[in-house]
């Protein structure tokens, strides 16, 4: 990673320089010990609906936002960026010098996606649900946005 004065980004040449592929391979690692709470859930979404036939989806999202969330301190950063901005309340800061990248998706951009699977349903299948590099910011470029 190559650290700038408000994000880290990924290195000039890297494979996913660019972002990565809609043909990345998504499907679960099966190893026991390299599971967590999502790897679980992409696999059981998996299993179901390859065993059983089943239109099954698991949508692995980044962070969601929208006018009516409700931010707190660990989940929905920007809305709790704006509640604090607006409140006068500080934002704390945990880790990584704020300098994170995360991808922004609308409510609206998410519900379209579950409507393309509802109308193309497949079995078994998990999507990566990403902004892009046109809609990604740090922590450090939200806090200098709302403070404008």
């Amino acid at each position: 990673m190559q650290e700038l004065p408000t994000r880290r980004k990924i290195e000039p040449g890297h494979e996913y320089e660019q972002g990565i592929s809609e043909t990345m391979n998504v499907d679960s690692q099966r190893a026991l010990a390299l599971w967590s709470i999502q790897s679980l859930a992409d696999i059981l979404v998996q299993e179901y609906g390859r065993y059983f036939g089943m239109p099954t989806v698991s949508f692995r999202g980044g962070c969601f936002t929208d006018p009516a969330r409700a931010g707190t301190e660990l989940h929905g950063f920007l809305s709790y960026l704006m509640i604090g901005t607006v409140s006068g309340r500080p934002y704390r800061v945990l880790r990584h010098k704020s300098k994170q990248v995360r991808d922004n998706i609308h409510s609206f951009d998410l519900v379209e996606a579950f409507v393309e699977f509802v109308r193309a349903p497949r079995s078994g299948e998990v999507y990566n649900i990403g902004g892009g590099r046109h809609c990604n910011c740090s922590m450090l470029e939200a806090i200098a946005l709302c403070e404008e």
